[in-house]
């Protein structure tokens, strides 16, 4: 076939087109990027939520029609001790797979907190996110200009008295154990030694991940945050009967895998619950309650030295509609219908607090604002803590802000001081820069603290890991 002048610039565009596609992916914002373009404007993770917002009928990767991944076969991570479970919660396990703490770590949460080795325990944590979305990794590790490394994540974290981090996954990368792409992880010089000439998959970048932080002495909680990488949010625990046993699944073979590693301390059970959602209802297509205690039992098969994090909802039966909250913070149904998990002192009730820049609520403009606001957190979530009758302890799962604003920043003043004042655990969100409406503890280039932050939370401290 002849080929004409402008026919041989067609194809020549079409090769180029082709070739830059190769080295594109969206990001946790759903906007498309390159290796060149990322390290010129880091991905960004918008938080989100509460019941102000519309919730989308649909949501992006998670509907009937989503691929559903056949489970893999994937191999535990080797230890040198065979697990002995029973459901008391004194199985010998775990010990450390090749670093971290001389002893054994054995957690229990009580009412008044967190304990551990019989001694009161506060977690001072992070997330981290990047691993629940396109990448399928850590984000800030992709090399170039303003990025980092987990080591100097870690330092940054122990140097500023941080000693927890929440790692955010993916449940259909659990499942598949999907192939990551080394380029998206570069800067991870031994990871890329370890699998030079080799494949390299999702669950493998987990395992370095958790050996990393072990090194620094930092204690790792799990969360299954979104069904499909990349995928949303989505309100229940499933999106269709298909999909309906892929996180207890996932927690299977994160529970079976982890149950050695000495500085995985649990399972954050899904990631906030909401709309169709409720707590008590005895609906088994509903019924979060329900779901929780299924899977909680599934995972303390495997090993019952774990503590089960659930999270609240954005509704109850018991809602005020003056005083609405967000997705994850609602727990008023644990009042009428508490949990009580088979094996004692492993229940962690995890609420979302959230302040005005990323919604905004009615009564961030009361005349009595920020005053008003204690007494708002106890009627969500605060009279859990400290009553017997609940069966758990608490730890916020996830707080924070851009802390630009004024009103942002009074609001985290004065959610810092309600957790100091109540000796709460939490987990801040976020390390990264890239948390969209709440910026993050590190500035855009990955390296630089966000003093104004780091001194918001100075006057907490996370109790040494030994």
């Amino acid at each position: 076939m002849r080929v004409t002048g402008a026919t041989f610039l067609l194809l020549l565009a079409l090769l180029a087109a082709a070739v830059l596609q190769t080295t594109a992916w969206e990001d946790a914002a759903g906007r498309t990027r390159t290796l060149q373009s990322i390290t010129a404007s880091n991905a960004t993770s918008p938080k989100k939520k509460c019941t102000l917002r519309p919730k989308p009928t649909t949501t992006s990767g998670q509907n009937s029609t989503t691929a559903i991944p056949t489970p893999t076969a994937v191999a535990p991570k080797p230890t040198t001790v065979a697990p002995s479970p029973d459901t008391t919660g004194n199985e010998a396990d775990p010990t450390s797979p090749s670093s971290g703490s001389a002893t054994t770590l054995n957690f229990a949460a009580k009412p008044d907190g967190l304990y551990l080795n019989g001694a009161k325990f506060t977690i001072k944590g992070a997330n981290y996110f990047g691993m629940e979305g396109e990448l399928l990794v850590p984000h800030g590790l992709w090399g170039g200009a303003g990025t980092t490394t987990l080591d100097a994540v870690a330092k940054f974290l122990t140097t500023s008295d941080f000693n927890a981090v929440r790692l955010t996954l993916a449940v259909d990368a659990v499942l598949n154990n999907k192939e990551v792409a080394s380029s998206k992880i570069s800067n991870e010089k031994e990871l890329q030694t370890a699998f030079s000439g080799k494949t390299l998959h999702y669950l493998d970048v987990l395992d370095y991940v958790v050996d990393v932080f072990a090194k620094h002495q930092i204690l790792v909680l799990l969360n299954c945050h979104m069904l499909v990488a990349n995928g949303g949010i989505s309100p229940l625990w499933y999106t269709s009967s298909d999909n309906r046993n892929w996180i207890e699944d996932a927690w299977k073979i994160l529970a079976t895998r982890y149950k050695n590693s000495w500085n995985v301390i649990g399972a954050d059970l899904k990631n906030e619950p909401h709309g169709e959602a409720t707590w008590g209802s005895g609906d088994a297509n509903t019924d979060w309650r329900l779901a929780s205690l299924q899977m909680a039992n599934t995972i303390h098969k495997t090993t019952s030295k774990w503590l089960i994090f659930v999270e609240g909802m954005d509704k109850s039966s018991r809602d005020d509609p003056n005083f609405p909250c967000f997705w994850g913070e609602n727990l008023m149904d644990v009042e009428r219908a508490p949990l009580e998990l088979s094996v004692s002192e492993r229940l962690v009730y995890s609420p979302h607090v959230y302040g005005p820049s990323v919604s905004d609520m009615s009564y961030f403009h009361d005349t009595s604002f920020p005053s008003n606001m204690p007494a708002i957190w106890d009627k969500h979530f605060g009279f859990i803590r400290g009553n017997k009758k609940y069966g758990g302890a608490m730890v916020i799962g996830e707080w924070g802000g851009a802390f630009e604003k004024s009103d942002d920043q009074t609001w985290q003043r004065a959610f810092a001081k309600y957790l100091k004042d109540n000796g709460l655990s939490w987990f801040y969100w976020a390390v990264n820069p890239n948390a969209g409406d709440t910026k993050g503890l590190l500035k855009d280039d990955w390296t630089t603290p966000r003093e104004d932050k780091i001194a918001l939370l100075s006057e907490f401290k996370g109790t040494p890991v030994p």
